[in-house]
This record gives C-alpha cells, structure tokens and sequence, in this order.
C-alpha cells in the first residue's frame, strides 16, 4: 500500500474539521488617456482609473476527512453567476471557513483567503471563526527542489492526474455573462483542483510544519501523530534543540516526523 493510500485510510481518524478551498477571479480594467503604447510600462496605475475592480467570481469547497455534521462528502460549489449572486456565495464562503478548523489551499495564504475576506469584509459580514492554515505552495517552496512549483507541475511530478483544463479569462467573463458552457467548465475546472490538491496534500503530508493536531483527543492517551491521526507509531531517538531533550517518534502511515511535548529524562537543571 502506497503513502497515499495509507493516509486515505487513516483520514477516516480525523477529528478537526478539514477544508479544501480553491478560488476563481477576474481582472479589472481601466481608462486613460495615454500618448504611447509604452506609456503605461513601469507606472502605477492610479485607483481613480479603474473602471471595474476585479472579482471573484467562484470557490470550491471540499471537505477532507469526515465533514462537519450536516455537511456533505462531495464538492461544495457556488458561483456570482447563481441565484443570489456574489452575496450569497461569500455568504456560503463564509459560513464553510466558520466551520473549518483547517483550511488547505495552494496560495491560500496570500491569494484565496486575502480575496475571500475582502468580499466578508465589503459585505459587513465579519470575520469567521479562526482557522488554521496549510498553504502547498509554501510547503512545497519550503521542502521541495521542483524547478516549477505550480499545481499542475507539482501534479505531473508526483504523477497525481492534474489539472484537466486551463483557466482562462475569456471562459470566466464568459460563464459571468450567462453561457451555461462556460460556467460549465469554469465549475468543472474549479472543482477538479480541490481534488487534485488533496492528493498533493497526501503526498506533502510529511513535510507539513505547524498543523495542528488532528486528533487531538486520542493524542492525550498514546502517542498519535498530529499530521495524520494515527498511533502507528515508532521511537526514533531523542530530538534535542538544545537545552532539552524530547522523545522523538515516525509516523509509519505518513512517515511525518514529530516529538514528545514532554521531556524524555524528567525535569531540567541547569547550572546557575
């Protein structure tokens, strides 16, 4: 049984509340007035010239692991172009990160969440309850020598089935002005990298520093590993940063490395 399939399995295990999310925008425009095709090289653009900001215009979401209660196993898609429009699909946005307590994006850090809670913002709507972040693009940047580290290049090295389409921006303006083609494939193409993401997610796992603990309760009574949940574990030495000294164990699901809260020879001493 391959990494993947060991930490499919285990996810079953999963106590926080596990969301994939994947954004869709369009860019804006502006007007001026210029004397040459190279006026604008280099120059800001000044706000008082835009004539439409961009916008998102679809998510996806998915939940990895067991959903919340009420919530479903497949993907959870809405669009400006539905009934409600942009309201309510940063309403829906919302009301999936309130639930979340982890939330895995590629570039969520500094591009989906930032657009997300600019619309909660714009719409009164708040702030959601606090998430936790996995971003891919920074695990991956952070760990991994890849030439190319965009999702689809990360995909085809990992050999996970990539993307199965290519964003455009003539598809989404389309899919906003009402042809049911192109919202087609614009959701089809949306929804396709919450799923290739957590076959990424599988892959990275072990390389993922900081995530919270996902099974925090069965932690407390056997050595349980915080990535993936399971008390398939193995001691592997003593990790020591420098004044103490940690048990150190290998999740052999995942194969994520991680220690002890606890000092391995008791309380410390130190020389005064």
């Amino acid at each position: 049984m391959s990494l993947a399939d060991r930490v499919t399995e285990q996810v079953k295990q999963r106590e926080l509340n596990t969301l994939l999310v994947d954004i869709e925008r369009l860019p804006g425009s502006f007007t001026a007035d210029f004397w040459d095709l190279n006026a604008f090289k280099n120059r800001r653009i000044h706000p008082d010239l835009v004539t439409e900001w961009p916008t998102t215009v679809c998510f996806t979401g998915l939940w990895y692991g067991p959903p919340p209660p009420g919530q479903p196993k497949r993907p959870i898609f809405h669009a400006a172009w539905e009934d409600g429009g942009a309201d309510a699909m940063y309403q829906a946005a919302f009301d999936l990160y309130d639930k979340a307590d982890i939330c895995i994006t590629y570039n969520g850090i500094g591009f989906d969440n930032r657009h997300l809670t600019s619309g909660w913002t714009e719409r009164g709507m708040g702030r959601p309850s606090p998430w936790r972040d996995v971003d891919l693009l920074r695990v991956a940047r952070q760990s991994q020598g890849w030439e190319s580290k965009t999702l689809d290049s990360v995909c085809k090295r990992l050999k996970i089935p990539a993307k199965n389409d290519h964003y455009t921006v003539e598809v989404a303006r389309a899919a906003m002005a009402g042809d049911a083609t192109a919202q087609r494939k614009l959701r089809s193409y949306n929804v396709n990298d919450t799923k290739i993401m957590a076959a990424v997610y599988e892959r990275l796992l072990p390389f993922v520093k900081g995530q919270p603990h996902v099974a925090p309760s069965l932690g407390l009574t056997t050595p349980t590993c915080p990535r993936c949940g399971s008390t398939d574990v193995t001691r592997q030495g003593t990790y020591s940063p420098g004044v103490y000294n940690y048990v150190q164990l290998r999740c052999n699901v995942c194969s994520g490395p991680f220690r002890t809260t606890f000092e391995s020879r008791g309380p410390s001493v130190k020389t005064l």
